[in-house]
């Protein structure tokens, strides 16, 4: 698609025929006015004019062409200078052999076109206006030359468009809303990290990581403690001095005896629960494919997802068939156990160890395989 930016510059198009091409602009002219809209030299290519006498004075005509050097007319039948912007659509499609002229997207006025192709014999430079190759064009600036009259908008489009692209350039309110981009997918077929959602009375927070709900649209409210310097505590690889801990609990617990409802603070009594693992258990209810899987245990045949499933061409998501939709009526369960994070293995480490010296290497029999596996993987490390 070629345009005029505004600036003092002619259309050149390259030393070759023309099979197929669209113009598009806007046009304002009062009666009497008009001349050569556009122009690729009528004895070369082609031109579209609006005629300023005659008969057919204030009328458009499409004058082309072919390689054969023979000259084709065509007229438009309804008046274009009538003091109004018109909007112009001239389409010349030599696969379909059509000739058009179209204004205010209304009705079209068609005619065949001539055999051959557009043109051809020499490269050719188009222009606005007669014999200038500087046009001065910008929106709604009127063209030097022997035309009279307003142009802007103007549209040369080198091959076919169909009607939709041609009312989208005369009107952009045509113009989809939305347009689609093609962009890489994403990896499907790559694992996430799994999440879980734990429910229940029991489901409770860490005592190690208590919140301050007492005030839960307020700030957390503080307390100055005057006279009690905790840079003892920080200390020099040691451990605080008995007497700097029991200086501090003697402050915290004043605190708190005072005014309870004031401080975010808790005072832990025994070992706060910090878990390792998490055992689980999953009632997986299966498509119903006998032929698949047999519902009573979690074996799969490998041929499950090519039988039951389909990628679409336009999807990135395996699709359930039409047919597989119904689930079995017999659910399979799956369970396991999982580490909850990754300083969970260490501490394991360190729990069992512990465990296995202070039975002295002699662990009850419910435990041997546990000591066994754990006394394997510590040699491979």
């Amino acid at each position: 698609m070629d345009h005029l930016e505004g600036l003092n510059g002619p259309i050149l198009y390259e030393d070759k025929p023309l099979r197929d091409f669209s113009l598009v602009f806007w046009l304002k002219l009062n009666p009497g006015e008009g001349g050569i809209v556009v122009s690729f030299d009528p004895t070369q290519w082609f031109e579209i004019e609006v005629l300023r006498s005659g008969n057919s004075s204030g009328h458009l005509v499409l004058t082309t062409v072919n390689s054969l050097g023979v000259i084709d007319r065509m007229e438009s039948n309804e008046l274009v200078a009538n003091g109004q912007w018109r909007s112009i659509t001239v389409t010349y499609n030599t696969s379909q052999s059509e000739q058009s002229i179209q204004i205010d997207q209304l009705d079209k006025q068609s005619k065949p076109t001539q055999s051959g192709l557009i043109g051809g014999r020499k490269t050719r430079s188009g222009y606005l206006g007669v014999s200038t190759f500087t046009a001065e064009f910008s929106d709604l600036q009127e063209v030097k030359g022997n035309f009279k009259g307003a142009i802007t908008g103007l549209r040369f489009i080198r091959g076919q468009a169909d009607s939709k692209q041609l009312k989208a350039i005369i009107n952009p309110g045509n113009r989809p809303a939305f347009s689609l981009r093609q962009v890489a997918a994403p990896r499907f077929w790559q694992p996430k990290e799994p999440a879980v959602a734990i429910v229940g009375d029991d489901a409770t927070s860490s005592d190690s990581f208590q919140t301050e709900d007492h005030y839960p649209h307020d700030l957390l409210r503080c307390t100055y403690i005057q006279g009690l310097s905790t840079d003892a505590l920080l200390g020099n690889d040691k451990p605080a001095s008995l007497k700097v801990i029991q200086s501090l609990r003697k402050t915290l617990d004043h605190i708190q005896q005072s005014k309870p409802d004031s401080f975010g603070y808790f005072e832990a009594d025994g070992t706060s629960w910090n878990p390792l693992f998490a055992e689980w258990e999953v009632a997986l209810y299966p498509l119903a494919i006998s032929h698949l899987h047999n519902g009573k245990s979690s074996q799969y045949d490998p041929e499950f997802i090519y039988q039951g499933y389909q990628l679409p061409r336009e999807s990135n998501e395996l699709e359930l068939m039409p047919e597989q939709c119904p689930l079995a009526q017999t659910a399979s369960f799956l369970g396991g156990r999982s580490l909850i994070s990754p300083n969970a293995s260490a501490a394991m480490n360190v729990r069992l160890d512990e465990f296995i010296n202070a039975h002295k290497g002699i662990v009850p029999k419910e435990f041997l395989d546990i000591q066994k596996n754990y006394l394997q993987q510590k040699r491979k490390c």
